[in-house]
């Protein structure tokens, strides 16, 4: 799905990360963050062992929106029901 032209989304893996995963895509590079958030070229990705319930891979989202759009109060939050179609 999209919003604010951030791409977010699950993956069942491939040649990048072999594993299942969430992700998020930001439209232009991200700033850089101390804790390695931004951790592809395509932005940044959570492994499924990593995510453990729905509050986790909102969290995953939300805290991408808010890194990947600092200084921008036109984006809207991540909402839980944009995600329910995701199961655990």
């Amino acid at each position: 799905m999209q919003q604010c032209h951030i791409n977010y989304g699950a993956s069942p893996g491939d040649e990048y990360v072999a594993q299942p995963y969430l992700y998020v895509g930001p439209p232009a590079p991200p700033p850089p963050t101390e804790d390695g958030f931004w951790n592809a070229p395509f932005g940044a990705f959570l492994t499924w062992d990593k995510s453990h319930s729905v509050a986790d891979a909102v969290d995953f989202f939300r805290r991408g929106r808010r890194l990947a759009g600092r200084g921008r109060r036109d984006w809207g939050p991540v909402s839980r029901s944009a995600l329910s179609h995701f199961r655990w």
